[in-house]
C-alpha cells in the first residue's frame, strides 16, 4: 500500500494559519468643376490619328532616335518611342531633354505636335508634368529638379531673395498641374487641376499668401478631369519668329499665345526643350509621344475631295452612286533629317466604295492591291532631292436610306514625322437605286455555306442571267432557282460555296466575290448590274490547355502554324499575342496574373479574319494554407486527468480568415473550432488550443488538426498526434489548515461535540473509473492546552451505520471511502453532522483551549 499523507492542525477555539501554493498554466478627391476659361486667342487645329484610351495605347507616333537624352538621377525613361516622364508611383522626379544637336532654333519658325497622357484616376492625381524650354545645361547632367508640387522646374525658396533656389534656369514652361495644392503653391489659383505657363527662374513668378510662397499662374485654364480622362490628348506648339510669339494648344481647349523676349528669357537663340514631371503622395503616369518633332522635318500638305466638275465637296451634299476624286499632296520643305518611310493614309469610310484601278501617284497609275485592303500606300522617303508626292483615287458613294455625314481624315505618316490633315466633311444624300444587285455582308467562314444578296430591277423586269466569280476565276452562271423571278421590290439570290472551294482558298489573303446580273430589258445606259465584296476564310478554332486563374502566368494550346494568337480583355484590348509555331503550338507567356472574375477571350487571327473566340472567366485559384502542428505524427503519453495543448502555426497567400478544426478520434469537436483573422497575406499566426481532460479518458486517442480558408475552401490536415492516456494517482487538493469542534461546557455527563464548518478536505482521483478513494485518519498527538493539561483519546469515528470506532493516539482509522464513477474525480470528503469524526467531552476535564494534530492518509489501492 502506498500512502499519500497530509497534516492539519486541530483547535477548539482558535485558528492556526498555514500556507498554500498557487499553480499557473503555462485622397481627397480633387475634381475640377466649373466652366472652361478660354483665352479668346486663335485656335490651332490638330487631330490625333484615332481616339486613344489607356496609357499603353498611344496614337500613331514617330521614332525618337537621338532626339532626347536622359539626365543623371532622373526617374524618366523612353520605351518604344514613348517618353515616360513619371511612372504611376509616388515620390518620383523625372526629366527628359533634347540633345544638343536637337535644340530649338528660335531664329526660325517651327512647330511640333505631341500627344500627352496625364492619368486615369478621378482623384488623387499628382503632381503632373511640364513642357519646358531652357538654357540650363546643368540639367542635362548633375543638376536635378525639385519634386512634388514644384514639378521639377519651380524653386523652393522661402523669401523674395531666394524664391528661385533650385528653379530651372533661363526657362519658360507650360505646366499641366493635375493636383491642386490648396495650402501651398496653387492656393491663389482656382481649386482645380489646371494648365498655365510660367518663368520659373523669375522672381515675379512667385509671391506670398498668408506668409507662404505661392506660384503665379499665367493664362490659367480650368480643366475638368484634366488627369482622369484616361485618354491621350494633343499638345501643339508653334513658334512665330517674326512676332516673337509662342502659341500652345492642348486638346479641345482654346489656344494660348505668349510673347517671349528670347534674350531676356533664355539668353540665347538655341534652347533645350523637353518635359519634366513629379509625384508625391499623390501620383499618376505622365507620358508623351510625338507626331512632329521640332526641326526634324518641315513639310506642307494639302487634301481635297472633288466631284466630277472638279469642285470641292467640303461642307456640301453629294448624290448616291456619285464618283468623287480624293486628292492629297505633300512637300518636304526642310529638316535635320529626310522624311523617312512615308505612307499616305486614308480612313476606311464604310459609305463609299473605292474604285479599283484609279489610284495614281504623281499622275501615274500604280498597283493598288495593298491600298484596297487598308487604305495605306507607301511613298518611300522624301527629301530635298525628291520632295513632292501627289496621290489621287476615285470612290463611288453608296446608296443610303438616310442622309449620312462623312468626315474623311487623311494623313502622311512617316517614321520621323506625321502630318495629320484637317478633316473634310460632306453629306451623302438619301437614295436607293432600284436597278442594282447587292451582296449581304460576308462574315468570315470556314465551312460550306451560301453567300447571299438581293437584286432589284425597276418595273418588275426580269433577269436574263446571274453570274458570280471568286478571285477573278471563270464566271459561273447561277441556276434560275438560286435567284428567282422579279416578284418583289427586293429579290434574293444565293451562291452555294462548297467545302472544297473553301479549303483551296489561302487563309492569309483577302478574297474577292463578284456577282453580276444582266436584265432582259436594259435600262437607260445600262448593260448589267454588278456588286463586289471582300471576304476572308475564318481560321479554325484553337484549343486551350487547362484553366486560367488569378495565378496563371502562361496560357498554352494549339492553333494553325504561322497565325497570331491574341488574348484580349472584355474591352477588346490585346493583352498578349504570340505566333503559333511550326508544330501548331502556342504559349502566351509571361503573363501578369489577372484578377479573378475578369472576362477574357482568346482566338487566332489572320490580317483579315478571326477564329471563334474561347471565352474565359478568370477563376480564383485558392492555394492551400500552410499548417505547422507541434508534435505532428508523434506518439505521446498523457497522465489521466491532464489536458493537452495543441500548438499550431498557420499562414497563407490569401487575405482571408483561417478556420481551425480539431478532431478527437476522428470526430470534429465544434466547441474547439477557431476562426483566425488574416487580413494580410503570408502573415504567420500561432495558436494554442487546450483539449480538455474530459475528452481524453484512459486509453489511446488521436488528435488531428485541419485548417481551411473561410471563403476559399482549400483545406490542409496535419498528421495525427497519438495520445496514450494512462491512469494517474490521487492527491489532496485542499485540506483545511485548521479545523475545530463546537465549544463545549463541562458537566457531569459525557457530551459529543460536532464539527465546525471549517472542515474542508478535497481529493483528486486520476486513477480512472471504478477506483476507490479511501481516506484514513491518525491522531498523531494528545490534546493539550496551554497549562499542559491533556484530554485523553476524546476522538471517535461514527460510520454510516452509526457504529463508533475509537481513535486513540497513534491509531489509524478508515474514515471515508467512495468509488470513482468518472474518468477522474474531484472528491469532497464530508459526513453527516452526527457522523464522521466527533469529539467526546467527558466529566472531569479542565476547561481551556485544547489542540492536537491529525494526519490524513490516502490509499491508492484500487
Amino acid at each position: 500500500m502506498k500512502w499519500n499523507k497530509k497534516r492539519s492542525c486541530l483547535v477548539l477555539l482558535s485558528a492556526v494559519l498555514c500556507g498554500m501554493v498557487v499553480f499557473l498554466k503555462p485622397e481627397e478627391n480633387l475634381k475640377a468643376e466649373g466652366n472652361t476659361v478660354t483665352t479668346g486667342l486663335p485656335q490651332v487645329k490638330s487631330v490625333l490619328s484615332r481616339n486613344n484610351v489607356g496609357m499603353n495605347n498611344p496614337p500613331k507616333h514617330v521614332k525618337l532616335d537621338g532626339i532626347f537624352t536622359l539626365p543623371q538621377n532622373t526617374n524618366s525613361r523612353i520605351v518604344d518611342n514613348m517618353v515616360i516622364v513619371t511612372d504611376d508611383w509616388k515620390d518620383l522626379e523625372g526629366a527628359v531633354w533634347s540633345t544638343p544637336s536637337n535644340m530649338m532654333d528660335l531664329t526660325k519658325d517651327f512647330q511640333f505636335e505631341a500627344a500627352l497622357f496625364l492619368g486615369s484616376r478621378v482623384g488623387n492625381n499628382g503632381d503632373g508634368m511640364t513642357f519646358a524650354m531652357h538654357n540650363d545645361p546643368l540639367r542635362l547632367t548633375s543638376k536635378r529638379g525639385i519634386k512634388g508640387e514644384n514639378l521639377g522646374v519651380y524653386g523652393n525658396g522661402t523669401s523674395w531673395q531666394n524664391y528661385t533656389n533650385g528653379a530651372l534656369a533661363k526657362s519658360f514652361i507650360v505646366e499641366f498641374d493635375s493636383f491642386y495644392n490648396q495650402f501651398a503653391s496653387d492656393r491663389l489659383a482656382s481649386p482645380v487641376a489646371h494648365i498655365a505657363y510660367a518663368f520659373p527662374d523669375k522672381i515675379d513668378t512667385y509671391s506670398t499668401y498668408g506668409g507662404l510662397v505661392t506660384f503665379k499662374h499665367n493664362a490659367e485654364v480650368q480643366v475638368v478631369n484634366l488627369a482622369s480622362s484616361n485618354m491621350w490628348k494633343t499638345l501643339s506648339v508653334k513658334w512665330d519668329v517674326a512676332n516673337q510669339e509662342l502659341t500652345y494648344k492642348f486638346g479641345d481647349l482654346a489656344a494660348v499665345v505668349v510673347s517671349l523676349d528670347v534674350q531676356n528669357t533664355f539668353g540665347t537663340n538655341q534652347v533645350y526643350w523637353g518635359f519634366t514631371g513629379s509625384t508625391g503622395d499623390a501620383y499618376s503616369p505622365n507620358r508623351a509621344v510625338f507626331t512632329k518633332v521640332p526641326g526634324i522635318v518641315d513639310s506642307k500638305s494639302l487634301a481635297t475631295i472633288r466631284d466630277k466638275s472638279g469642285a470641292s465637296v467640303d461642307g456640301k451634299t453629294v448624290e448616291a452612286r456619285e464618283i468623287l476624286t480624293y486628292d492629297m499632296s505633300t512637300t518636304y520643305l526642310s529638316g535635320k533629317q529626310n522624311w523617312e518611310e512615308v505612307n499616305a493614309v486614308v480612313t476606311n469610310n464604310p459609305y463609299v466604295d473605292y474604285l479599283p484601278g484609279t489610284l495614281k501617284v504623281d499622275g501615274v497609275s500604280v498597283d493598288d492591291t495593298n491600298f484596297l485592303a487598308n487604305k495605306v500606300y507607301s511613298l518611300g522617303e522624301l527629301s530635298l532631292a525628291s520632295p513632292n508626292r501627289h496621290i489621287t483615287f476615285d470612290v463611288r458613294t453608296k446608296e443610303l436610306s438616310a442622309d449620312q455625314q462623312i468626315s474623311e481624315v487623311m494623313s502622311f505618316e512617316g517614321d520621323n514625322h506625321i502630318e495629320n490633315l484637317p478633316a473634310i466633311s460632306y453629306t451623302i444624300a438619301e437614295r436607293i437605286v432600284k436597278d442594282n444587285i447587292a451582296i449581304d455582308t460576308i462574315e468570315p467562314f470556314n465551312t460550306a455555306q451560301k453567300i447571299t444578296g438581293t437584286w432589284q430591277l425597276e418595273d418588275l423586269r426580269e433577269m436574263k442571267d446571274v453570274q458570280y466569280q471568286i478571285n477573278d476565276e471563270s464566271w459561273v452562271t447561277l441556276p434560275e432557282a438560286d435567284y428567282g423571278k422579279n416578284v418583289d421590290s427586293t429579290n434574293k439570290w444565293n451562291v452555294p460555296v462548297s467545302q472544297a472551294v473553301i479549303d483551296a482558298l489561302d487563309i492569309n489573303k483577302q478574297h474577292t466575290f463578284k456577282i453580276k446580273g444582266v436584265p432582259v430589258e436594259l435600262a437607260f445606259e445600262q448593260t448589267d448590274v454588278q456588286a463586289t465584296a471582300k471576304f476572308a476564310v475564318k481560321p479554325q478554332d484553337i484549343t486551350m490547355i487547362g484553366d486560367v486563374t488569378d495565378k496563371t502566368t502562361s496560357i498554352k494550346g494549339t492553333g494553325t502554324p504561322g497565325l497570331t494568337i491574341q488574348l484580349k480583355n472584355e474591352q477588346g484590348d490585346v493583352i498578349k499575342e504570340v505566333e503559333v509555331d511550326s508544330k501548331g503550338n502556342y504559349a502566351l507567356e509571361p503573363l501578369t496574373p489577372i484578377s479573378s472574375g475578369t472576362k477574357l477571350t482568346i482566338s487566332q487571327k489572320t490580317n483579315f479574319a478571326e477564329s471563334n473566340k474561347i471565352t474565359i472567366t478568370v477563376a480564383h485559384d485558392v492555394i492551400e494554407p500552410t499548417l505547422t502542428l507541434t508534435d505532428a505524427g508523434e506518439k505521446l503519453k498523457l497522465i489521466n486527468g491532464a489536458t493537452y495543448d495543441v500548438k499550431t502555426v498557420v499562414s497563407g497567400s490569401e487575405a482571408d480568415s483561417f478556420v481551425l478544426k480539431y478532431a478527437i478520434n476522428g470526430v470534429v469537436n465544434d466547441s474547439l473550432t477557431k476562426v483566425v483573422a488574416n487580413p494580410t497575406a503570408d502573415q504567420k499566426h500561432s495558436t494554442t488550443t487546450t483539449i480538455p481532460a474530459a475528452s481524453l479518458p484512459i486509453g489511446v486517442h488521436t488528435i488531428s488538426v485541419s485548417v481551411e480558408w473561410q471563403t476559399g475552401g482549400a483545406k490542409v490536415t496535419a498528421p495525427e498526434i497519438e495520445l496514450t492516456v494512462v491512469a494517474g494517482g490521487m492527491k489532496f487538493t485542499q485540506v483545511s489548515a485548521a479545523t475545530s469542534f463546537e465549544q463545549g461546557t463541562i458537566t457531569n455527563k459525557t457530551q459529543t461535540l460536532a464539527r465546525q464548518d471549517d472542515w474542508n478536505i478535497q481529493i483528486e482521483d486520476f486513477r480512472g473509473k471504478g477506483s476507490q478513494t479511501t481516506l484514513y485518519a491518525k491522531l498523531s498527538t494528545t490534546f493539550k492546552n496551554k497549562d499542559n493539561r491533556t484530554i485523553v483519546n476524546p476522538l471517535k469515528y461514527v460510520n454510516e451505520q452509526n457504529q463508533e470506532v475509537a481513535m486513540p493516539v497513534g491509531s489509524t482509522v478508515k474514515v471515508f471511502q467512495k468509488e470513482t464513477t468518472e474518468n477522474f474525480a474531484n472528491v469532497d470528503v464530508s459526513w453527516q453532522k452526527n457522523q464522521g469524526i466527533l469529539f467526546d467531552l467527558k466529566p472531569g476535564n479542565y476547561q481551556g483551549e485544547y489542540q492536537a494534530e491529525i494526519e490524513w492518509l490516502l490509499s491508492d489501492t484500487p
